[in-house]
């Protein structure tokens, strides 16, 4: 009995709410044509400034360091290469959602959670790349570790503004989905 009234106020929602969802997307179909561009954009951004930390990465890991910190340095420089393939999985699985079970689920809510656990990581390697460059004595290797920390701020930023991006999308369903998975 108790399912039937679950059941029965499930589909009073969807008859409430997809008239109004109707409504407003008639209304607004393009300010979403531009969202969906800018999201598109923010994915563009966020994989182009991947590319160009694995590039600094690369090229950390290539470089020759006299002392301790240079193996410290590619240890770094691995884990993020590391991340960079973990981020990417999970980018794609984002993009992968096609827009109906986005409007239905919502996004994919563990892919977000594994992207700002990498980024949180992300925070980490930049301040161990910070305190080992005070230590190098090399100006070249210097400046590279200097442009990998600024390609690694860059992806942080391209990322939070993903994240913000996919945590306001809207969706019907996402609410029960978010209920029943506590």
């Amino acid at each position: 009995m108790k399912k039937l009234v679950f059941v029965i106020l499930i589909f009073l929602a969807f008859g409430l709410v997809l008239p109004v969802f109707a409504a407003k997307d008639n209304k607004t179909n393009a300010q979403s044509k531009t969202r969906g561009e800018g999201l598109q954009t923010r994915s563009q951004n966020a994989i182009q400034h991947m590319s160009e930390v694995a590039k600094q990465v690369q090229l950390l890991l290539q470089t020759t360091t006299k002392g301790g910190i240079g193996e410290q340095v590619r240890e770094i420089a691995r884990e993020q290469n590391e991340s960079q393939k973990q981020i990417e999985e999970e980018l794609n699985k984002l993009e992968s959602k096609s827009k109906l079970a986005r409007l239905l689920t919502g996004t994919d809510s563990n892919a977000l959670q594994n992207i700002k656990a990498q980024l949180v990581q992300n925070q980490v390697r930049v301040r161990k790349l910070e305190k080992l460059q005070s230590q190098l004595t090399s100006q070249s290797e210097t400046a590279l570790v200097q442009q990998t920390i600024q390609a690694l701020n860059q992806e942080n930023t391209s990322l939070q503004e993903k994240i913000a991006t996919e945590e306001q999308t809207k969706s019907l369903l996402g609410w029960l989905l978010r209920f029943l998975g506590r």
